[in-house]
């Protein structure tokens, strides 16, 4: 019996602690879900500017917060690939509206700028999909982990993430609301030049 214990007991893991992976769906799911909450807190703004913009941060965010509770409670190779394709599609995408710009919308082929909250859901997302590929590595992964270190670890990460999180979505500036205040920043320099030309033609015609 001892032997078959011993065979059939995890690599490189002892009594007391806990394997690498655990650490790993842990933080991969941590990282998710954060970026699911500010692209929950942002669904509604985009919805206004294009109501595909709002389905696909709908979809993003269920689809980021729902892989986050699937790792953590039944991680597998074929869960870190679904992770990788969720969190990696959504990334690509996010490039390609910050470089060439979304083909469709309100405007199509218009790059927009990048901002603290889609830069803090990307960076989120980038970990995760390099937390998922680590998943993949069953070498790495058996590695042995203290317990105490895995929770300790988890719930430091979980607190950063919250912040970042956090302060992303207080960051946060709707796009309409950020035209609007451009066009506000625009109109006293438009209205003073006009000052001027009035003021040169009233001279012209004093001559």
């Amino acid at each position: 019996m001892a032997d078959v214990s011993a065979t059939t007991a995890p690599q490189f893991v002892q009594d007391g602690q806990s394997r690498l992976s655990d650490l790993l769906r842990n933080a991969t799911g941590v990282l998710s879900a954060g970026a699911g909450a500010i692209h929950f807190a942002v669904i509604q703004s985009h919805f206004e500017e294009y109501w595909a913009f709002g389905v696909f941060f709908a979809a993003a965010a269920w689809l980021q917060i729902l892989w986050a509770m699937w790792v953590v409670a039944r991680p597998g190779r074929g869960v870190a690939l679904v992770g990788i394709a969720i969190n990696g599609g959504i990334t690509a995408t996010w490039v390609i509206s910050r470089t060439v710009g979304i083909p469709f919308g309100p405007e199509p082929g218009v790059a927009e700028a990048a901002e603290f909250a889609d830069v803090a859901a990307t960076s989120l997302q980038v970990l995760a999909v390099l937390g998922a590929l680590a998943l993949l590595s069953r070498g790495t992964t058996r590695r042995a982990v203290a317990r105490g270190a895995v929770l300790s670890l988890t719930l430091l990460l979980g607190a950063s993430v919250a912040v970042l999180t956090t302060a992303a979505i207080i960051s946060f500036t709707p796009h309409a609301e950020s035209e609007a205040s451009h066009e506000e920043e625009e109109a006293p320099a438009t209205d003073e030049h006009e000052e001027e030309e009035e003021a040169a033609l009233v001279a012209v015609q004093g001559h």
